[in-house]
């Protein structure tokens, strides 16, 4: 009773709806996510339906002892990095409660960070985990794409769309990871289970990204966090060389979403937020050869990624290169923030690669990336490394 009562007074506005608990090991889930017997909407007016079934992911959480107890705030149909536009308002961050969450996974980053659950399921297509987890000072964790069934999620953009984890202990977050992934014939992405099997690697020498990091408002904390690094491991600067990975994730994420709001729009089109129905039109309004160059961008990046993981064994950066703004700050400019929130996690949406934020104190995180495939390896290290739980 004491935890529904905390639930229900949502004091972060992180919860849209309160679930019976009937034992397990509770946790929030986003509110994309299907919940047999409860309601998803997507954060928005356009849509609303009761699952008649659970999702893939939730359903194998239950099966490994999961209980879903709530569903979480998210940016309207996960088309956004601040979780200020959702029919039930804008999520604030339990670290202070005048800032964002950071999005779209941002009810789920404020109900772990709250101290309600342990941990919480979210989507990620340009960050949408990593991003709140860093600005609430928890783990985010997007493992390889095809890892976790999508089964059963509504969609933002489906080649780009992880589902992962957000959570005070990384034990946990193993354990729900491998409760979760594998092959699920509903979701063909999963075949990727089939081709790309879990790798074991031992870090030892660390890539930092200078671009991503050199000139960041929280640069110097995350100088400090790798100066610890380096007492054990070979750290030194790398560059993506970035030619054009950002534009071209974009491109494909707002056609993407396009193709899934069509059915919706233009009948529904008033119902949106304006910054989720600005993007859904640039994405009508691209073309096919723009999405096709952008694919092929794709394939370049995730080659350059392979080549530079023969260099180095672990990628590292700022998760996100700002503080959380305060909630003001961003109401009616979430474009402008939604760009410079998702600079530095977007292009590891576009390569597929695991990737896992870290909190260096309570806003601010440090992403770590791996290969495809080393999502426990990543995991194991940082467990090994810095401790399992956050601060």
């Amino acid at each position: 009773m004491e935890l529904r009562k905390r639930l229900e007074e949502n004091r972060f506005n992180q919860y849209v709806q309160v679930l019976e608990w009937e034992g397990g090991l509770p946790i929030a889930v986003k509110d994309v996510i299907d919940v047999k017997g409860a309601r998803t909407t997507a954060g928005s007016r356009v849509m609303e339906y009761v699952a008649e079934e659970d999702s893939s992911v939730v359903r194998r959480l239950k099966r490994a002892g999961f209980t879903p107890i709530a569903k979480a705030n998210t940016h309207e149909f996960a088309i956004g990095a601040t979780n200020t536009s959702s029919r039930f308002g804008p999520t604030r961050n339990p670290r202070d409660p005048s800032r964002i969450t950071g999005g779209s996974s941002g009810g789920s980053a404020a109900a772990v960070a709250a101290g309600d659950v342990e941990l919480a399921l979210g989507t990620d297509t340009g960050g949408s985990i990593r991003i709140p987890a860093a600005l609430c000072g928890v783990y985010g964790f997007k493992p390889t794409f095809g890892r976790v069934s999508r089964n059963g999620v509504v969609p933002m953009a489906w080649s780009l769309d992880h589902v992962g984890f957000i959570g005070r202990d990384l034990k946990l977050i193993v354990e729900a990871y491998k409760a979760s992934k594998g092959y699920d014939s509903k979701d063909p992405s999963t075949t990727l289970n089939l081709s790309v099997p879990e790798k074991d690697r031992k870090y030892r020498r660390v890539g930092l990204i200078r671009e991503m990091t050199e000139g960041t408002e929280v640069e110097k904390e995350f100088m400090k966090f790798v100066d610890k690094l380096s007492s054990t491991l070979e750290v030194e600067y790398v560059s993506l060389q970035d030619k054009g990975w950002s534009e071209a994730r974009f491109v494909i994420a707002a056609v993407e979403a396009a193709a899934y709001h069509s059915k919706f729009l233009p009948e529904r089109e008033t119902l949106y937020f304006p910054d989720v129905i600005s993007f859904l039109r640039m994405g009508m309004g691209l073309r096919g050869v723009d999405y096709v160059n952008a694919q092929r961008i794709r394939s370049e990046a995730v080659s350059y990624l392979s080549r530079i993981f023969k260099s180095f064994d672990l990628l590292i950066c700022p998760t996100v290169k700002v503080r959380p703004p305060l909630l003001e700050e961003v109401l009616g400019k979430e474009v402008e923030w939604r760009v410079r929130l998702v600079s530095n996690t977007a292009p590891f949406n576009l390569t597929g690669n695991p990737a896992l934020s870290v909190p260096i104190n309570e806003m601010v995180g440090a992403q770590m990336v791996a290969d495809l495939g080393e999502d426990l390896s990543l995991l194991e290290f940082v467990i090994n490394t810095l401790g399992a739980r956050s601060i």
